[in-house]
């Protein structure tokens, strides 16, 4: 029960002092390492605070043998559907009568990209307010067949974000090619008039006979595209040869590369859309979406062999766009309307979760310094880093830090857990019990100063170990007290 009680605890007051996401900058909050024993078991907290509030993964450089880190990146927790607006039905028929696919751009904060299905066969694409409000229309330099989904991501430009759209919707499964378009993103200008948009065509074929396609995914690393099809009995992905050549004319079209020999992905994909960080991949049919998780350092396209780590009922109404909000980590999806008069907007908004991960492992068994390299990511791609310094102490401490309540040498999560487990099992520790060792220590584990051992000394430790709360109120080095035994004496 103790142990229960300790965990409890620590996680209540790590989510108590951790500052607000989403409204600061991403930062890495932990400035420095505890120190340790040479050759002893080893454990230290990190934590961050602010970015998109989710989606957080950490990386470590230069830990010494022995050592790991600790920070399993896992799906973003996320409540019900919540409604963010609806498609503008001001434009008249057949405009966003039947939208096929949405993406929220990064260039121009707050705009959803749309287009409509072959009800349409405008080549079209609108910019929406994210209330779903008309902002602009452009005209592609193009004739539409079947487009089924809009996606973002890297061209020929460095640095700069790509519109691209899949003409290659194909329900009788007869057409011999079909292609890709992309154009640079523009910026929004709201306005009435259609603006024109110079496109470039990427035909492709099938290496095994005529597919429906319904889902474009780029890898927003390497701009690769991907595409799954539309099949009942369940889909396969294939994958674009790079770079793309939009060279190649109807007579000459690329082969794509199948990529799942077996149609593993779940059945009717109707849209897909992958995370700014290359991390997640969220696909989705009618009625259901399913997010995926890219694991830790493995190619892009591994994802496609990995199962949902998160599945989202969908609302019931046709459903065929979703994409990942500019955040990374929130999802927008829309509806086909599907002879209904109106077609909302909605999302699933990310729950704000801490950015914590754990060192831990044996330390090495000679003393020095190492310079220890930790990254930290969020779900919109925002990366920082911070290098920290790891001492490693003798074998034999120089005497007990004020705090040290497990007498590692080092001040840690470990002494909390070890204070806490104390005064649960004992009830209060006196200041100084003659002779015995605990007796001292007892001085030196009144963190905050007040002249008793309790429980707000660890609080106090807590909160200089998750959110730079105050040190020892003695300091950071040995201290001998005056009636208990000389503490600093190796």
């Amino acid at each position: 029960m103790t142990t229960l009680r300790i965990s409890s605890f620590v996680l209540v007051l790590s989510a108590f002092t951790r500052a607000s996401t989403g409204t600061e900058p991403l930062r890495i909050d932990t400035l420095d390492l505890p120190a340790g024993i040479a050759g002893r078991e080893y454990e230290a907290s990190l934590s961050g605070t602010g970015g998109a509030g989710a989606g957080y993964w950490w990386r470590a450089a230069g830990l010494p043998e022995g050592l790991r880190l600790e920070a399993p990146t896992v799906c973003p927790e996320r409540g019900g559907l919540v409604e963010a607006g609806a498609l503008d039905a001001s434009l008249g028929p057949p405009r966003l009568r039947a939208v096929s696919g949405l993406e929220s751009s990064r260039r121009n904060p707050g705009v959803f990209w749309a287009h409509d299905d072959a009800d349409s066969s405008l080549p079209e694409i609108y910019a929406l307010a994210g209330d779903g409000s008309h902002l602009r229309t452009y005209l592609l330099s193009t004739h539409a067949v079947d487009w089924e989904d809009i996606a973002l991501g890297p061209g020929p430009e460095a640095g700069k974000d790509y519109l691209y759209m899949g003409d290659f919707g194909d329900n009788t499964r007869s057409r011999p090619y079909a292609w890709l378009l992309r154009v640079l993103e523009p910026v929004v200008t709201p306005g009435p008039e259609a603006l024109p948009l110079a496109a470039e065509h990427v035909y492709f074929r099938y290496p095994d006979g005529a597919r429906d396609i319904e889902t474009l995914l780029i890898d927003p690393a390497t701009g690769t595209p991907y595409i799954a099809e539309r099949n009942d009995a369940g889909c396969r992905a294939y994958s674009f040869p790079m770079p793309l050549d939009p060279g190649r004319g109807t007579g000459d079209p690329v082969v794509v590369r199948l990529v799942t020999p077996s149609a593993s992905l779940p059945a009717t994909l109707t849209a897909g859309d992958v995370s700014p960080d290359g991390r997640r991949m969220v696909l989705r049919n009618y009625t259901t979406a399913f997010e995926y998780l890219r694991p830790e350092g493995a190619p892009f396209e591994t994802i496609f062999f990995t199962d949902p780590c998160a599945v989202f009922p969908a609302g019931n109404q046709q459903y065929e766009g979703i994409c990942y909000g500019p955040d990374g980590v929130t999802l927008y999806t829309t509806t086909e309307r599907a002879g209904r008069d109106r077609s909302p907007i909605l999302s699933w908004v990310a729950t704000p979760s801490p950015a914590t991960a754990t060192l831990r492992g044996s330390l090495p068994g000679s003393p020095g310094e190492y310079r220890v390299t930790i990254e930290l990511g969020d779900g919109s791609g925002a990366v920082v880093e911070s290098t920290l310094t790891l001492t490693v102490l003798g074998t034999s401490p120089p005497g007990l830090l004020p705090g040290d309540c497990n007498e590692s040498g080092a001040v840690d999560i470990a002494d909390a857990i070890c204070l806490l487990d104390r005064l649960f099992g004992v009830g209060w520790i006196p200041l100084c019990e003659p002779s015995s060792e605990p007796a001292a220590t007892s001085r030196i584990l009144d963190w905050n100063g007040d002249g008793e051992v309790d429980l707000s000394d660890a609080v106090a430790l807590l909160m200089r170990l998750f959110s730079g709360g105050s040190a020892h109120a003695q300091g950071e080095s040995c201290v001998n007290v005056e009636g208990c035994s000389d503490i600093c004496t190796v």
